[in-house]
C-alpha cells in the first residue's frame, strides 16, 4: 500500500484498511486473541502466556504502562489510562475485533471507519475487556518514526507553579533496569 498523505483522515483510514488485512491473515493461525501493536513500542514478554492460561476471556486493555521518549535513560509510569495514549494496549477475541472501529459512514466498508484503541467504543456493543494485571507495553515517542507523538510528554501532564503535583509527577519516573530490559525487549540504539 502506498504512504498515506500527511492528513490525519487520510492515516487513520490508511490504518484501518491495514489492520483489517493483517486480521484477516492472522485467521489461518486461529488465535485465540488479537493485539494491536505499533511498529516502535514494546510489549511484556508476559503477554502471551497470560493470554494462553486466560484464553476463556474477551480481552484486556492496558490500563498500566509506561513511555519513553527517545534518547531518554528512563520510563514514565502511568498508572491508569495507558490505553488513551498508546495504541499497543488492547488484547481482544478475533471475532470481536471489528467493534473497535467508528465508524464514519458505511458501516460494511472500512475505510470510512477508524481503529479505536482507546476502547470507547465497546460499551455500545456490551463489550467489557479487564484491565491487564501488570504493565503491557511501552508507548516510544519522539524518535522520528511517531505519527502523532512528536513533542514531549512529560511536560503537558503537570502544571508548572504546583509544587505538590510535581513532587508526585516525579515519583512517576523509573530507571531503564536489566529486568525491564529483559522483559520488554528493550535495548539501546
Amino acid at each position: 500500500m502506498p504512504v498515506p498523505s500527511a492528513e490525519w483522515l487520510m492515516r487513520e483510514k490508511d490504518k484501518a484498511q491495514k489492520l483489517a488485512i493483517g486480521l484477516e491473515r492472522s485467521k489461518h493461525l486461529s488465535p485465540s486473541h488479537v493485539m494491536v501493536v505499533d511498529a516502535d513500542d514494546l510489549i511484556s514478554n508476559k503477554i502471551a502466556e497470560f493470554v494462553k492460561r486466560n484464553s476463556e476471556q474477551t480481552g484486556w486493555h492496558f490500563n498500566k504502562g509506561y513511555i519513553h521518549e527517545y534518547t531518554n535513560n528512563y520510563l514514565y509510569y502511568l498508572r491508569k489510562e495507558f490505553g488513551e495514549y498508546c495504541g499497543s494496549s488492547v488484547i481482544i477475541k478475533p471475532d470481536l475485533f471489528h467493534y473497535l472501529f467508528i465508524d464514519f459512514g458505511n458501516k460494511d466498508s472500512v475505510e470510512t471507519n477508524f481503529y479505536d484503541h482507546t476502547c470507547k467504543c465497546l460499551p455500545a456493543h456490551k463489550i467489557v475487556l479487564n484491565n491487564i494485571p501488570f504493565c503491557g507495553a511501552i508507548y516510544s515517542r519522539t524518535n522520528g518514526d511517531n505519527i502523532f507523538a512528536v513533542d514531549a510528554f512529560y511536560t503537558k501532564l503537570v502544571p508548572k507553579f504546583d509544587f505538590f503535583a510535581n513532587v508526585k509527577h516525579l515519583t512517576r519516573f523509573r530507571l531503564i533496569t536489566s529486568k525491564t530490559r529483559k522483559e520488554f525487549g528493550f535495548y539501546e540504539i
